[in-house]
């Protein structure tokens, strides 16, 4: 892995923690592929508790949430799949 790779993963974890920090849900969305999937698991569920299937779909419920950190506690650890879009 190259040295500008690593630096644009660095960038865009640093992009998603700080859009999700502000509040910023049209810039937490743009994270995200078109068909992008944001999923939040609890340790004692097998399945995820949250399952956003495009980034429509995230954008309007961070932004419906209020979703940040300064608005309660920590969130349950969140994975992200990548949708079948390319990136060209």
């Amino acid at each position: 892995m190259s040295i500008d790779d690593k630096l644009a993963i660095h960038e865009m974890i640093s992009r998603y923690s700080y859009t999700y920090d502000d509040k910023d849900a049209d810039g937490f969305a743009q994270v995200f592929l078109p068909d992008g999937v944001f999923e939040i698991f609890v340790p004692s569920q097998s399945r995820p508790v949250v399952r956003l299937a495009s980034r429509d779909a995230i954008r309007d419920a961070t932004g419906r949430s209020g979703a940040g950190r300064s608005a309660g506690p920590a969130s349950p650890a969140a994975t992200i799949s990548r949708g079948s879009s390319s990136t060209s």
